[in-house]
């Protein structure tokens, strides 16, 4: 599904640039919210034919834990960027 794909295209450059964790929690949300874009792809797998339902919804699922799995590694380097900095800033 071209959708899906734009989706990995957008998100990836969009996590990157990201440098709090309020700015990537708004990204969760939008992505993966429950009003979020991966959302109103699944409901729109009700159009494709039943045959092909569920290989796109694989695919729906295998997006999403992509991008999970970008957003908690973004998390985690956030916050370990923080974390160096709060330090440096106590030692000086």
């Amino acid at each position: 599904m071209n959708k899906l794909r734009k989706i990995k295209d957008e998100i990836v450059p969009l996590i990157e640039r990201t440098e709090t964790e309020s700015e990537i929690e708004n990204i969760r949300i939008k992505y993966l919210g429950r009003k979020g874009i991966i959302k109103e792809v699944l409901k729109s797998l009700k159009d494709v034919p039943p045959d092909k339902r569920p290989l796109l919804g694989k695919d729906v699922n295998e997006i999403k834990k992509y991008i999970l799995d970008l957003i908690n590694t973004r998390k985690k380097e956030i916050k370990y960027t923080q974390n160096k900095d709060y330090r440096r800033k106590r030692e000086n």
